[in-house]
């Protein structure tokens, strides 16, 4: 009687472990967290293991260009949190007028930066930059 119990439980535990079989395993899902550089959350995905996330649209930031994201986002494979990336996009200017002292420019409501400096005749030698690359000139 015992023997055939334990049979009996061993046909059972088999039935029921054939019976998962042919059924697709569960597919992981990860969670992805897209953030501004602040840490403020922009977007967050559900995505399948091995699948790639879908960016959302870049982010702005006041004075600051925004570059890339700080991670890839294709085969995912866990958790992950990507951050925004800028790099400043303020206009400066820099010379041998001012000794070489960086002065911030403010550009109007269409965009357009501008300076009027009074100098005495002579050839001056200035800088400009924006998004952190120098551009330099001569000028008489």
């Amino acid at each position: 009687m015992l023997k055939r119990n334990l049979f009996k439980a061993v046909i059972l535990m088999l039935l029921l472990v054939l019976s998962g079989c042919g059924k697709e395993a569960d597919i992981k899902s990860n969670t992805v967290t897209f953030t501004d550089a602040d840490g403020t959350v922009l977007y967050t995905e559900q995505v399948e293991y091995g699948a790639s996330a879908t960016a959302p649209e870049a982010p702005t930031r006041e004075g600051y260009l925004f570059t890339n994201w700080d991670k890839e986002f294709a085969n995912i494979t866990g958790d992950i949190t990507i951050t925004a990336q800028y790099k400043d996009n303020q206009v400066y200017l820099a010379g041998s007028f001012n000794d070489w002292s960086t002065t911030l420019l403010t550009p109007t409501e269409n965009s357009i930066v501008s300076v009027t400096i009074e100098l005495s005749e002579g050839t001056y030698t200035f800088k400009v930059t924006q998004g952190g690359t120098w551009y330099g000139n001569d000028a008489t």
